[in-house]
């Protein structure tokens, strides 16, 4: 096995660790049945709540959406990006912090999802 000398490396740091240790995975390997840990699953957010996240974070980040619509557009159109990303908000931050730069324009969105025409704008 490959990881073989990464699981050694990790029990050892785990029994003499401080702090918790988190480790994310699709599956739990069966390299880990020798350590005590406490297992979580999580579930990817709805399209609603994930799109809730991302307009919170680009009103956090001074970004704003220029799409000249009203609230509940917005939410729809930004429901719609969350979709195509599979509700998986760390690639949504990726997307948006490559268009949240000085002097950005919002050209390289529209032209990947002219249909929806969803525009952002850095106002830093």
């Amino acid at each position: 096995n490959g990881d073989a000398g990464f699981w050694t490396a990790l029990s050892s740091v785990a029994k003499s660790a401080r702090c918790p240790i988190i480790l994310t995975a699709n599956s739990i390997p069966p390299s880990m049945a020798n350590l005590n840990f406490v297992h979580l699953e999580l579930e990817r957010p709805t399209p609603k709540e994930c799109s809730s996240k991302i307009l919170q974070v680009c009103q956090q980040e001074h970004m704003t959406i220029r799409s000249g619509l009203g609230p509940d557009a917005i939410q729809k159109k930004l429901e719609w990006l969350a979709m195509v990303f599979q509700c998986d908000i760390r690639k949504i931050l990726l997307q948006l912090q490559l268009f949240h730069v000085k002097g950005a324009t919002s050209k390289g969105l529209t032209e990947e999802v002219p249909s929806r025409g969803l525009q952002l704008e850095a106002t830093a």
